[in-house]
């Protein structure tokens, strides 16, 4: 049976803010977003997750790039919090469950987070418009 873990990695967040493509991946998943006091990427992964953040920086391949724009530019230092408590799921179901929990929590706790398990954010701008009736 294959083992999935939650991590999370600490972004440069100044670096974050400057950069358009960043921080527009950021305005996607958070409300309010430079307001935030610091960032993080969440992820789930089925190797180790200090494997995984090697793999993310570059330092480790396979042949093929796996990594995440976001940690391999602004990728500080995976989260040991989340390394010592070690989520743990068994099926990618129970993987993207955590990878919620997880980034759900860092929200919580003011910072911005980017995660493929957030829904992105409906903004104003985006909802539809009444179509002006023809007559």
């Amino acid at each position: 049976m294959s083992e999935y873990q939650a991590y999370a990695i600490r972004l440069d967040w100044e670096a974050v803010k400057k950069n358009k493509t960043a921080i527009a991946k950021f305005i996607r998943k958070n409300k309010h977003v430079r307001k935030k006091s610091g960032a993080f990427y969440v992820g789930v992964t089925g190797i180790d997750p200090e494997e995984r953040w090697l793999q993310h920086k570059g330092k480790l391949t396979n042949g093929k790039d796996t990594s995440s724009f976001l940690v391999r530019e602004f990728g500080i230092r995976i989260s040991p919090i989340w390394m010592s408590s070690r989520l743990v799921g068994y099926s990618s179901e129970d993987a993207l469950h955590l990878e919620r929990l997880v980034a759900k929590h860092l929200k919580r706790k003011g910072y911005a987070v980017y995660s493929d398990a957030l829904p992105d954010i409906i903004r104003k701008t985006q909802r539809a418009r009444p179509q002006p009736s023809s007559g």
